[in-house]
């Protein structure tokens, strides 16, 4: 691994780090801590609206906190996928698999350890929609990883040609 290489693959390991630390803190915030956060974001979001009422209030308090657990994890999933494309000894397909398998293992243990938190529940659809999340991170990002190759490949070759 070249030196570029190696410094882009420690710093991005950095940044994920970084990155599920901040998962774990929202994750690890009892329920009403979790409660007064999205609901302190809702009334920011609907105050640019001008005036809203409770059940405005409730709607996007409910959209709002699934939103958090996809892009939460859609992040994740593209970090996870720019950290193995610079790990050279491996096929795409493996290191797609070791993508989904770790998002997957992340995504399920994110809910698992909420039981332990006052306030806090296990939730299978929020593991799942965590876990989708992360597949759409990791598939936006291979789609343009691919793009990325072919206009690169697309562009060696009129060098060639010409």
């Amino acid at each position: 691994m070249t030196l570029v290489k190696r410094k882009s693959f420690w710093i991005l390991g950095a940044v994920t780090a970084i990155w599920l630390g901040l998962m774990l803190f929202l994750s690890s915030q009892n329920g009403e801590d979790t409660l007064g956060l999205s609901e302190w974001i809702c009334k920011k979001i609907l105050s640019l609206f001008g005036r809203y009422n409770a059940s405005d209030m409730a709607r996007l308090n409910a959209v709002l906190r699934k939103a958090a657990h996809f892009f939460l994890f859609f992040v994740l999933g593209i970090m996870s996928v720019m950290w193995t494309v610079i790990i050279p000894r491996f096929s795409v397909a493996v290191k797609t698999l070791f993508c989904f398998a770790v998002c997957f293992i992340i995504a399920f243990f994110d809910e698992a350890h909420k039981v332990f938190i006052p306030g806090r529940h296990f939730s299978l659809f929020e593991s799942l929609l965590n876990f989708f999340g992360a597949a759409a991170g990791i598939g936006a990002a291979i789609l343009v990883c691919c793009v990325i190759r072919h206009i690169i490949a697309v562009s060696r070759r009129k060098v060639i040609v010409k």
